[in-house]
């Protein structure tokens, strides 16, 4: 397309090149100029350079009758309320269709203008009805548009680059064909533009090689792959598809760029394609190149370096181990201090936390996460059908700050919260009408409507109804004080609730049948998942009872004692990440998937394993009791997390790098570490006093002779040791029973003489 600028308001008109527009826009001269018009010098405007974007006018005078149509539009939008980046921001799903080439902040500072190039499909005459129509598709009324850009020899002062929020490189290379038809001294026409033939060389399509014949693929050891998938999870809100690539991927190449020396060849081997043509593709990192650059790192490329730089632990081991051979940790804060790499959703509420709300904002966030992606599932290592059920339960003492979670649960429910106000109304309606038909021959039909977020306080019939209406869908309840809950279950009722909530667990039968039909009388299968917060005292109170199953279903937090600190902190999100938030939120609501998790039911194996180790050389019963159920709950978390990293479009699939799935199964042990940790500290002891007192007492002896004994030892040392720790078993029993257990091995060549299994390995 070809338009002209102006060097000064007295200078005449001459064509406008992409690397003239690029001075420009980073001139001292056009940057001071805006700088000293927004600060009260109304003349420092009159300074700045100027684009007639819909005309050239052949080195003649600017005035409509020497214009030669452009095949582009303006569409000035002024007086805006609020940030104009973020308002160009909700211009970007529309660029495509509406045929936008560039946009960006007026001088003022208060304004945006819009450059389109005009589609002949509208058949629109004039400038005016084109203007009005794309003010339509972005959302403003007429009135709202600047009448006063519709002739031909309009000026649009240059802005500086920073103020430029998209900016389609090909503005310069296109061709148009413009039909102008003279009415009421405005030049009225109808352009089509055509793209110039996009290159198909060799040359065009192909990168370089590097002195070493290769292209960069890594930026300070991070795969550069790895960095563009991350980038479009930040940056883009909806997928990209045919509709929105080419401004998509513009988008994403501006900031791109930056870790890729700026060359065009290898932002183009590392950023997916979309399904455009390679040339295309290449046109568009061109494009980019040219264009303004920042002194320093975009913000936003910035903290995916940053994100991807901490979760980047050792990819390359051939050997896997990411974590499941480390050594168990009894203390919460050393998961504090070491967190997971975390999926999308996770990491947003993470990142505005105090340092000591991390860890238990995370597990705090797992029952409400799995409530909204209730119908994903996956086969366990025994075969068995998990679900994303979960009982988490944090404590903390009072005025510490448990308020946040009550706003990740509104956050986070939302959209079911809306859904459930509308059921309830529906119910409500349907009572109505049925004590007007009290009596009458035909009663009106139960809606048997679905509502799934549950108040601390329900019945067993009202619940059971809730579950058996929600057709399989997980119900919540968020209870602020536990002892709402242990209030609620009181006069009897109390064994049944435990039942149900071990039930949800394992999401097995419930039910009950009277006769009466005031009772609600049904059986189904539970998906019950429950966020309790209350103070120790409180929580121990409702879990009295060690025995009944019900504590090691549950993955208990703590939050760490706020006394003598200053008031926490939180950070709110950006627009862009409540965006994120928001559309993950929508893509969990809608899966359906039963996913093949092999890699995790590996990580998870091992670390059971190794946790069994631990139990044979301890003979810590709690932990034996404990690290089945634990290692159920970080299956269940990596099973939400690959949920978020598909609803953020960095698909967890079969085809997926093991980078992706190393992220997984870091999440899900840690998660399984966590709950483990905190069920021995909370009730390990007590869980040990119960088994003491059923089991006999060898148990312990065995425990303190494998101990006792060195790394390598004879049958001779073990006798002498048996003798001091009165132990009645014989020497033979005792080697049998520890080589049966993988505890140790005989030292090869030498009869008699025996050493520790220390570390087993993935057989």
């Amino acid at each position: 397309m070809k338009f002209d600028y102006q060097e000064s308001l007295r200078s005449m008109p001459q064509p406008l090149t992409q690397q003239r527009w690029t001075e420009l826009t980073t001139s001292e001269l056009v940057n001071r100029a805006v700088w000293d018009f927004q600060h009260g010098d109304a003349k420092a405007k009159k300074r700045l350079p100027a684009v007639m974007w819909q005309a050239s006018f052949n080195g003649k005078a600017r005035k409509n009758e020497n214009a030669d149509p452009s095949g582009l539009y303006m569409l000035d939008l002024d007086h805006l309320e609020g940030n104009t980046a973020q308002i160009a921001s909700t211009f970007m799903s529309k660029v495509d269709e509406c045929g936008i080439m560039l946009i960006h902040t007026t001088p003022s500072g208060h304004g945006l203008r819009v450059v389109a190039r005009m589609m002949a499909a509208q058949s629109f005459s004039t400038i005016g009805e084109y203007q009005l129509w794309l003010a339509a598709q972005l959302g403003f009324a007429p009135e709202q548009v600047d009448t006063a850009t519709h002739d031909l020899a309009r000026m649009s002062f240059v802005p500086p680059e920073n103020y430029v929020h998209f900016m389609d490189g090909r503005i310069f290379t296109m061709d148009s064909e413009c039909t102008i038809k003279p009415q009421n001294n405005v030049a009225p026409l109808v352009a089509v533009a055509k793209p110039k033939p996009h290159p198909t060389t060799t040359a065009d399509t192909t990168a370089p090689a590097s002195t070493d014949g290769t292209l960069q693929t890594h930026y300070q050891g991070i795969p550069l792959t790895d960095i563009a998938k991350r980038l479009i999870e930040n940056l883009f809100n909806t997928e990209i598809c045919e509709g929105n690539r080419n401004s998509s991927l513009y988008k994403l190449a501006r900031v791109f760029r930056y870790v890729c020396d700026f060359n065009p060849q290898v932002m183009a081997a590392a950023i997916p394609h979309y399904g455009l043509a390679d040339s295309e593709v290449m046109e568009i990192c061109r494009n980019t190149i040219n264009t303004f650059r920042r002194t320093d790192m975009p913000p936003e490329l910035r903290e995916v370096i940053a994100e991807l730089r901490e979760e980047q632990e050792d990819a390359e081991s051939e050997n896997e181990d990411t974590g499941e051979q480390k050594k168990l940790s009894l203390s919460l804060s050393d998961y504090q201090k070491n967190l997971p790499p975390l999926p999308p959703l996770f990491r947003e509420f993470v990142k505005v936390c105090p340092p000591d709300f991390k860890a238990v904002q995370i597990v705090s966030m797992l029952p409400v996460v799995g409530t909204l992606c209730t119908h994903i599932r996956s086969i366990y290592l025994d075969g068995n059908e998990q679900s994303p059920s979960f009982i988490t339960v944090v404590t903390a003492p009072q005025a510490s700050g448990k308020s946040f979670a009550r706003n990740m649960y509104n956050t986070l429910t939302a959209r079911i919260q809306e859904q459930d106000a509308t059921n309830r109304a529906i119910e409500e309606s349907y009572r109505q009408e049925l004590k007007k038909a009290k009596n009458a021959k035909e009663q009106p039909e139960d809606p048997r409507a679905c509502i799934r977020l549950l108040p601390p306080s329900v019945s067993i019939a009202k619940l059971l109804q809730r579950l058996d209406y929600a057709r399989q869908k997980h119900l919540l309840t968020f209870a602020e004080e536990i002892d709402t809950l242990t209030k609620s279950n009181r006069s009897g009722a109390w064994a049944q609730k435990s039942d149900i909530y071990r039930n949800a667990f394992d999401n097995a039968e419930y039910g009950q049948d009277y006769m009466s039909d005031a009772s609600y009388s049904t059986i189904v299968r539970v998906y019950y998942n429950l966020l309790i917060l209350g103070t120790p005292r409180a929580v121990n109170r409702f879990f009295n009872d060690i025995e009944d199953g019900l504590v090691s279903r549950v993955l208990f937090a703590e939050l760490p004692s706020q006394a003598g600190k200053r008031m926490p902190k939180f950070g709110r999100f950006s627009a862009n990440a409540a965006k994120r938030v928001d559309a993950i939120v929508e893509r969990l609501m809608q899966m359906q998937d039963c996913y093949e998790l092999e890699y995790l039911n590996k990580a998870i194996d091992n670390w059971l394993e190794q946790r069994r180790i631990d139990f044979l050389r301890t003979q810590n019963m709690a932990l034996e009791i404990f690290r089945r159920r634990a290692a159920v709950i970080g299956f269940r978390a990596g099973l939400v997390a690959v949920a978020c990293y598909e609803a953020a479009i960095a698909v967890v699939d079969d085809n997926h790098s093991f980078r992706a799935n190393h992220r997984v199964k870091a999440f899900a042990l840690w998660v399984a570490n966590y709950a483990l940790t905190a069920l021995l500290n909370r009730f390990g002891e007590k869980m040990e006093e119960v088994q003491r007192e059923t089991s006999p007492r060898q148990r312990t002896a065995y425990a303190d002779l494998y101990a006792a004994m060195a790394v390598t030892f004879t049958s001779d040392d073990l006798r002498m040791a048996t003798k001091r720790y009165g132990s009645q078993s014989p020497t033979k029993q005792i080697l049998y029973r520890w080589r049966q257990n993988d505890m140790i091995e005989n030292v090869e060549g030498v009869n008699g003489v025996y050493k520790k299994i220390m570390n087993k390995k993935d057989h």
